[in-house]
């Protein structure tokens, strides 16, 4: 079934796919509610979900059902962010590349930031 986004869709699941090689997570979900579009990886109780509304920089957060009222996080950033600094809002013309550069920074900061919580060792 052809996604809405694709410009979206695959180089989402090209960044992504450590997810599934070095962590064990589940291969992806996808879901377009609306204008969004949300792919989720799941491993256990503990999920990846990646956000896109057409206009945006996609959203990564973090689920893992805890005691806490905080169900969800978003993934600690470094101090100088991984993205490009010109790049604050996606051009509307279905730009793969430029949806390449970023998801792929975003998954790189991911994995080097939220090691604990990908193994599961953390919170």
């Amino acid at each position: 079934m052809p996604h809405a986004f694709p410009y979206f869709v695959e180089p989402c699941f090209e960044a992504f796919h450590f997810l599934e090689t070095r962590f064990g997570f589940a291969a992806p979900v996808v879901e377009q509610l609306g204008r969004e579009c949300f792919i989720r990886y799941g491993k256990g109780d503990r999920w990846v979900s990646i956000a896109y509304e057409p206009g945006s920089v996609p959203i990564v957060e973090l689920f893992h059902p805890t005691r806490d009222l905080e169900h969800r996080r978003f993934p600690r950033h470094s101090k100088r962010p991984a993205r490009p600094r010109r790049l604050r809002r996606f051009r509307d013309n279905n730009d793969a590349v430029q949806q390449r550069q970023i998801l792929q920074a975003q998954a790189a900061e991911l994995e080097a930031l939220e090691r604990e919580f990908l193994e599961g060792t953390g919170p």
